[in-house]
């Protein structure tokens, strides 16, 4: 289960996998949704704790 995991944790074969169990459901654009936040979030999750500063708005 990933919602109980802290964000540093999931690694790409367990979102993969989560993917793929929502695909199978029948829900695939819940499962586009999951993965184009998940392509927004991760990244900064895996970014060093200086760089995680979200930007002020311009």
């Amino acid at each position: 289960m990933i919602g109980a995991m802290p964000i540093a944790d999931i690694a790409d074969p367990l979102l993969l996998a989560a993917l793929h169990r929502i695909e199978a459901r029948g829900a695939t654009q819940i499962a586009h949704d999951v993965r184009e936040f998940a392509g927004q979030v991760l990244p900064m999750a895996s970014a060093p704790p200086d760089a995680r500063q979200i930007p002020p708005a311009s």
